[in-house]
């Protein structure tokens, strides 16, 4: 189990209208975002300018400063480190998030007896 959090960030902190780089409807990560901070967001001026479903489809759009996007931590931790983008909202708008794997107890094909072992050894 690794638990992480969804953040919101920002190439910069600037005025002005939100302009939000927002998940579609399909995604899991938009869906509980909208579910936690919906009401929130509701009191804002925010303006979506971008809808995509993966978060990795997000990140170089918040690079190259077109908005703001709730990203997984894991996956911009290193933009956050080297100051490219920075924490565009309070702490309460991070989303705890933890991802689980199951997996039948039987054997599974070599593939997916690999793809486990690889997932086990990185706890």
């Amino acid at each position: 189990m690794h638990e992480k959090a969804d953040i919101i960030v920002d190439k910069h902190r600037g005025s002005g209208a939100i302009q939000l780089l927002d998940y579609s409807a399909e995604s899991g990560i938009g869906r509980i975002l909208h579910q936690i901070l919906g009401p929130e967001l509701d009191r804002l001026s925010i303006q979506t300018v971008f809808t995509a479903h993966l978060a990795s489809v997000l990140r170089p759009m918040v690079l190259s400063g077109r908005g703001i996007a709730w990203l997984p931590q894991s996956l911009v931790a290193d933009d956050l480190h080297a100051g490219r983008l920075v924490l565009a909202g309070p702490e309460q708008w991070h989303i705890p998030l933890q991802v689980r794997l199951y997996r039948d107890r039987s054997t599974l094909s070599q593939a997916a007896e690999m793809f486990w072992q690889a997932v086990c050894d990185r706890d």
